[in-house]
């Protein structure tokens, strides 16, 4: 049989046969399944007595019998002083890996991957790859659609301006 908490007429939280929870539904299809009604909103709160605080959500792996197995994946938020934060997502190289940053958005909108102070609205600390490389397709298209730079041959480098190719650099710098 389920198990039942009732509030105010309503019931408020169900325990299924299967173990599983259900936080505002009495139909539970997971092991935690929480509804709120539309533009609801489900809180992880963190208790800090400091300006800032972190509060974490972790993805951690476990064998049959409950086992932790450890770290997988984390999403951290950072509260700065003074109100908004930070979002981090971070990955652990093993399951006894301490979790590294991978990927940041700032409270200003910046957005790092490889850095955890992306200085522009894209901060990418590493290597980029974007697009196909095609003649036809830009790799690295700018707002108007019709101006990039993308690959035309092996180990050349094209700038398109209004839909044509204006520059080309070839493997030996030559310019054309």
């Amino acid at each position: 049989n389920a198990i039942g908490i009732v509030t105010a007429g309503g019931e408020r939280i169900r325990v299924d046969v299967a173990g599983n929870v259900g936080i505002g539904t009495v139909s539970p299809v997971s092991k935690l399944n929480v509804v709120v009604p539309d533009n609801g909103a489900v809180s992880i709160r963190t208790l800090s007595g400091a300006a800032g605080g972190v509060s974490n959500l972790e993805f951690r792996l476990s064998d049959v019998v409950g086992n932790d197995l450890g770290n997988v994946v984390r999403l951290q938020a950072l509260t700065q002083s003074g109100g908004g934060g930070d979002l981090l997502l971070q990955t652990a190289p093993s399951g006894a890996g301490a979790y590294v940053s991978r990927m940041v958005i700032t409270q200003g909108g910046n957005v790092g991957i490889g850095t955890a102070v992306p200085a522009v609205k894209l901060h990418v600390n590493g290597n980029l790859r974007v697009g196909s490389g095609a003649l036809e397709d830009l790799s690295i298209q700018l707002d108007d659609n019709n101006t990039g730079f993308y690959s035309p041959a092996a180990n050349a480098i094209g700038m398109v301006a209004g839909g044509g190719e204006r520059i080309r650099v070839d493997v030996a710098g030559n310019v054309g």
